[in-house]
């Protein structure tokens, strides 16, 4: 009786956890938000955009001191 009910609520954790990981991929986001594409992209946009201490844009090489 004891086995039967572990088994029970071992499968109702596989199907939640199964029911949960379908509704995440529906919505089409990212699961984990690990795009290192993007993250690439957004580094080198912000490297680019922004003043070094030369102020010159985009890393001119300057020390900073």
């Amino acid at each position: 009786m004891i086995l039967i009910l572990i088994a029970a609520l071992i499968l109702a954790l596989v199907v939640t956890a199964a029911l949960f990981d379908l509704k995440q991929r529906r919505r089409g986001g990212p699961i984990t938000g690990h795009d290192t594409a993007a993250a690439i992209r957004r580094a080198r946009a912000n490297t680019e955009g922004r003043p070094d201490s030369t102020g010159s844009p985009g890393g001119g090489g300057g020390g900073g001191r």
